[in-house]
């Protein structure tokens, strides 16, 4: 779906064939974890993914370009952005119809956050907080949300990094920090944002599945958020 094939594809997983035909089909998209990191990948959901697509949802996991390089700031958001944009295209390569009005984002860890914030700024909620960014990248990602013909019906979290500042202070996530270029204290308007928190109150349902004793993302880090 984009011009950079190594990072910027992805993997559809369909019903078994005979259950659905030309219908419009609910489509799940499914963002993997793995740290924001390059060599992270999708490989390790797609069970997942055949399992939901039992269901007689179609399933996409895009890839998204990672970290050290060529993703980070604003690289992998702007992914995340156009591979949920991708949804409406996906007639053109296989035999089924995108459910517009049935898109919802699902994904896991760091895949959690991409899932919950693209939601969040495909729903309009990008544009205030790109007024006082950092002038290029937030111009950018701004853009690329406004464009969009795809409407997110819902998101779903699971063990998810749904507030970037609160998972350095608290937890030292060096993932984070390498995403976003820095510290929250060298990059204000980053944490600002790419944070689900600040999108709030959303549009949208949001779930929140998060284990109690969650070692890799500690669920005190996603306390906020379900506060507010």
């Amino acid at each position: 779906w984009g011009s950079q094939d190594r990072g910027q594809y992805g993997h559809l997983v369909l019903p078994q064939r005979g259950a659905w035909g030309r219908e419009r089909l609910p489509v799940i998209v499914f963002f993997h974890g793995g740290g924001w990191r390059e060599t992270s990948s999708w490989d390790y959901v797609l069970g997942a993914a055949r399992d939901l697509a039992r269901y007689g949802v179609a399933v996409w996991l895009p890839a998204y370009r990672g970290t050290p390089s060529p993703g980070g700031w604003p690289g992998t958001f702007a992914d995340a952005l156009t591979g949920v944009q991708a949804v409406a295209r996906l007639s053109e390569h296989a035999p089924f119809t995108p459910d517009p009005q049935r898109i919802h984002l699902v994904g896991h860890s760091a895949g959690g956050h991409l899932a919950v914030w693209a939601a969040g700024a495909l729903s309009g909620d990008l544009g205030a907080a790109a007024a006082t960014g950092d002038d290029g990248p937030a111009e950018l990602l701004a853009s690329l949300a406004a464009q969009s013909e795809v409407s997110v019906a819902s998101a779903t979290s699971l063990a998810g990094v749904l507030d970037p500042v609160r998972a350095v202070e608290e937890d030292q996530d060096q993932f984070v920090v390498d995403l976003l270029g820095g510290t929250p204290q060298e990059q204000p308007e980053r944490y600002a944002l790419a944070s689900p928190l600040e999108q709030l109150p959303t549009g949208f349902p949001v779930h929140v599945v998060h284990g109690i004793d969650d070692r890799t993302v500690p669920v005190q880090t996603v306390e906020p958020y379900l506060e507010r």
